[in-house]
């Protein structure tokens, strides 16, 4: 059978690929891995011998299949990743009998809030996840540009029935005050300060991806803070006294506004370094630009 994907939703692409392949798959980029057809025969060669893995292929939409490549989904297992349905290569394929299905990925670019909180709401209903809708709108402004981010913390505990007061522990939030500096920095546009102390942080061997997401969890903690109601709601965080008292004196140096601002901010910058948009320099610097705004 050949799979073809339609869709531009990353995430929900690749849950996809791992449900059809029941996580046994090799990814194959049509535009960057130019011995593609050399790895194609490998794998399809090796099937008899090893764990016979869907062949994954990406980038289908950025080159010509020619039939030589086309005659290889007779023989493997194929899953075929488009951003846009292509009725020449499915006219091309049912002319060769190949049995196929498509599949298309529900569209994720949210054009505002009420299209996310509906979304999301209705994501939460099917996996059992139980959020008062307080919550479900503060999830809403924060990851409204990065939903991919919330999802994939949604399902690793999708199997669990889980209360608003359990929610808060998949946002994993550590208690290490260079990240509390380095929040601080950012919310009083503190240049110099942030980047001497991120730039020793990466020297001492910190991974950027981790500083970045811890820096991204704390401002979420931050947000959340400004939000609560009352002492229950504020206990329901978390936080040890300490903490708790320097994250509050935080939220009180910036608006809701603000925070949610610089939240987006660091989700684009998470976003475009993940996806090997920009690299760590890149990442720094405008980060830096960003910091110059006062």
């Amino acid at each position: 059978m050949l799979y073809i994907l339609v869709g531009k939703d990353s995430f929900f692409i690749k849950e996809k690929i791992k449900e059809i392949s029941k996580n046994n798959y090799h990814l194959i980029s049509l535009k960057k891995d130019k011995d593609y057809l050399i790895q194609i025969d490998n794998l399809i060669n090796k099937r008899l011998f090893d764990h016979n893995p869907h062949i994954v292929l990406i980038d289908v939409d950025k080159i010509e299949m020619n039939d030589y490549l086309i005659s290889k989904f007779k023989i493997g297992n194929f899953i075929l990743v488009f951003s846009a349905k292509s009725q020449i290569f499915i006219k091309k394929i049912k002319s060769l009998s190949i049995p196929y299905q498509i599949i298309e990925i529900e569209k994720t670019n949210f054009k505002n809030e009420r299209a996310f909180y509906y979304h999301l709401k209705n994501y939460l209903k099917n996996k059992n996840i139980e959020l008062s809708d307080r919550i479900i709108f503060s999830l809403v402004k924060i990851f409204l540009n990065n939903h991919a981010l919330l999802f994939n913390e949604l399902k690793k505990i999708e199997f669990t029935k889980l209360n608003q007061e359990e929610f808060l522990d998949i946002i994993r939030w550590p208690n290490e005050s260079t990240i509390f500096f380095l929040t601080n920095d950012l919310i009083e546009k503190n240049y110099s300060d942030f980047i001497l102390r991120l730039k020793r942080e990466l020297h001492l061997g910190s991974s950027f991806n981790n500083i970045l997401s811890l820096i991204y969890k704390t401002l979420i903690r931050i947000y959340l803070l400004k939000n609560v109601k009352n002492l229950k709601q504020e206990n329901l965080l978390g936080l040890k006294p300490y903490y708790k008292e320097i994250l509050k004196k935080q939220a009180n140096k910036i608006s809701e506004g603000e925070i949610l601002k610089l939240i987006k901010f660091i989700s684009e910058i998470d976003r475009k370094y993940k996806k090997f948009l920009i690299d760590e320099n890149q990442a720094v610097y405008l980060l830096a630009e960003f910091l110059k705004l006062k």
